[in-house]
């Protein structure tokens, strides 16, 4: 059962997971599987001798694609583990010896998260610092403990290792400071609640101009890599640096990125292996920009108006509370023919998360990569590009408006390149299922922040969308199999859009079409 210092403790264990890109997660002890799915970011494991997924709504179930799960007893696991863990939090009673040992599998910066679960019968700090009074323990670890919700978190000292985000307490209560190194921020991050809408601090930089990162990350685009990144450069903004994230590519992108070597404010990385689409966002995010706020450009993609940042930046460094800024795009096709979005429109230039999301229902407003700027350390806290599904954008887009206040734009001031091996135009079946994650997690989430009411129909209008996108599968791939796959996927969140779409006609006939061999691929299927 969730209880408001489990929630508490989640809450703290998702801000600091903000500070590592590989963002790997050990929780020892499930009280809320619920809480547990709810924590956003790459690598999640849990370990418990009593698992219970039955905890878990229908609607829900699809977050456990992206956890593991280990049922047994945690001194097992431990015996066991070879990982290492940016952030472990310990929810269950332990020992001191238990405490150290999950040491051993701490990454170089990483933090021990124990919560009240794990205090056995220890209530006020001195007892809690009895509990910790093996000598090694002192040695290798420092404290931190927020009285009021009972938490303690662990990290190693600095003759061993410093941490990047520990300098300084500001009055933090009841802080045993004989034991903290200076550590920036974790009087806010102990603070209750999460982050909320509208109180978070307007961070700016290098005077009335914040440094804007434009992000590029590619994968085998020396044909397109150019005019992104010279798209990139002729914004009219001053305060820019742009990051090309290359994610090991096999083609000549390094060869053609070589013209940029002395441009000041360009920086070209090639990562060692490759990452993925999503693990390249996250990584060119968290570990190659600089920026306070970040544009992300996919190397195929270009902006074509080179006022873009500079009007988004003067409305947000006049609008307290906006973290986010979107405009619109047009997508060109291999043909040369442009087609223009129709999102964005008719809004005043600044609206809350209520009326952002109300107006996702209809797609009316939507947010498109190349056509938004975003802060990048509000992004960082809330985990951004942390599942690897084709809307890990949107998915990630939508957490940061339920808590911000947003510019619009109906400008279209990026292009959308429309070339047939686009992610979103080769998804297969199994990807557009788990894509399904995107408006349940976006759902999910928007109930938590109070921005959704939840007998609106609002995450029925967004699996209506779902549901025509992937129509492709019959309409592109002749995929009738992997289409009604995803319908019965439908169907385990919401019964009446399954039935909804199981009986138009259009689909019937077009099932039809294909078991008959009439209608063949137009396009090769996604992997």
């Amino acid at each position: 059962m969730c209880t408001k210092k489990t929630a508490f403790a989640h809450d703290i264990a998702q801000k600091l997971l903000g500070h590592f890109s590989q963002g790997r997660y050990l929780q020892i002890g499930i009280p809320s599987l619920i809480d547990l799915c709810r924590i956003t970011t790459p690598h999640k494991v849990a370990v418990s001798e009593h698992i219970d997924i039955a905890d878990i709504p229908d609607h829900l179930s699809p977050y456990l694609d992206h956890l593991t799960l280990w049922n047994g007893s945690p001194k097992k696991f431990l015996a066991q583990n070879s990982l290492d863990f940016d952030v472990i939090a310990i929810t269950t009673p332990c020992s001191a010896k238990a405490v150290e040992r999950c040491f051993d599998f701490l990454s170089p910066h990483g933090a021990i998260l124990l919560t009240n679960h794990s205090l056995k019968e220890c209530d006020t700090p001195t007892a809690w610092g009895e509990t910790f009074d093996s000598n090694t323990l002192e040695e290798i670890s420092c404290s931190l403990i927020s009285a009021p919700q009972k938490t303690i978190i662990l990290w190693r000292t600095p003759r061993q290792q410093s941490h990047p985000f520990i300098k300084g307490i500001n009055n933090m209560e009841r802080a045993s400071s004989e034991k903290i190194p200076q550590v920036p921020d974790l009087h806010s991050l102990l603070k209750p609640p999460s982050l909320t809408r509208g109180s978070i601090s307007h961070l700016k930089s290098k005077g009335e101009h914040p440094l804007v990162s434009i992000v590029i990350p590619t994968y085998n685009q020396a044909g397109f890599i150019l005019q992104a990144v010279d798209s990139a450069l002729a914004q009219t903004y001053p305060n820019l640096e742009v990051i090309v994230s290359d994610d090991n590519s096999t083609d000549n992108s390094q060869q053609i990125l070589k013209r940029y070597q002395g441009v000041k404010n360009v920086r070209v990385y090639k990562n060692a292996k490759n990452l993925g689409r999503v693990g390249n966002y996250r990584k060119a995010l968290f570990d190659y920009a600089h920026g306070d706020w970040v544009l992300n450009l996919d190397g195929d993609d270009f902006l074509h108006d080179p006022t873009w940042v500079a009007k988004a930046m003067k409305t947000i460094s006049s609008s307290p509370g906006v973290f986010i800024a979107c405009a619109n795009q047009v997508v060109l096709h291999s043909n040369g023919n442009v087609r223009k979005s129709s999102m964005n429109r008719n809004f005043p230039p600044i609206i809350t998360s209520e009326e952002a999301f109300e107006a996702m229902r209809d797609n009316s407003f939507g947010t498109t990569h190349a056509a938004t700027i975003y802060n990048r350390h509000e992004a960082m806290k809330l985990g951004f590009y942390s599942y690897d599904i084709i809307s890990s954008d949107e998915h990630s887009l939508h957490r940061l408006i339920a808590n911000s206040k947003v510019a619009v734009f109906p400008d279209h001031v990026a292009t959308w390149r429309f070339h047939g091996a686009n992610a979103t135009v080769q998804s297969s079946a199994a990807q557009k299922i788990a894509n399904l994650l995107r408006p349940i997690s976006s759902y999910d989430y928007g109930l938590q922040q109070g921005v959704i009411a939840k007998e609106t129909g609002w995450l029925e209008d967004q699996i209506r969308l779902a549901c025509n996108d992937a129509y492709r599968l019959l309409k592109d791939h002749a995929d009738a199999k992997g289409f009604y796959a995803f319908l019965h996927a439908v169907k385990k969140i919401c019964p009446k859009v399954y039935w909804e779409f199981l009986l138009k006609p259009k689909f019937l006939l077009k099932g039809l079409a294909i078991s008959f061999g009439i209608l063949k691929p137009r396009l090769s299927k996604g992997k």
